[in-house]
């Protein structure tokens, strides 16, 4: 009997290498995948378990180049805002996208720095 499905948070699912059976992921599959969600392509969900050994994870069975996918969209997504709202904070993009405030900073450092650099500029 199959279990019933229900939403992991994406921080939790990890790509456990000894079991994935590909060499490496195919980004050019990724980016359709993550085409086809930007304009509203519903896709089967992926496949995890428990992680074994990590407490609180799991590990992907089927869908990884889905699940990189939607990593990527999560990025696009929150640069994005910042882009659209410099005042958003980390916190504020990562609730509405479902990612740490952690994640976010790392998406949105370089476009940070950009601006903190034209505020320098500016101040001199």
């Amino acid at each position: 009997m199959s279990e019933a499905k229900k939403q992991i948070p994406i921080s939790d699912i990890i790509l456990d290498e000894s079991i994935y059976p590909r060499d490496k992921i195919d980004q050019r599959r990724v980016g359709i995948f993550a085409e086809n969600m930007r304009d509203g392509f519903n896709f089967d969900p992926i496949e995890i378990q428990r992680h074994p050994e990590r407490k609180g994870k799991y590990r992907i069975l089927d869908g990884v180049h889905r699940w990189s996918a939607y990593k990527e969209e999560t990025k696009h997504t929150a640069r994005q805002a910042f882009q659209n709202n410099p005042g958003l904070t980390s916190s504020d993009i990562g609730k509405a996208i479902g990612r740490s405030r952690q994640a976010v900073d790392s998406y949105i450092a370089d476009l940070r720095a950009v601006i903190q650099l034209e505020l320098d500029l500016r101040a001199r």
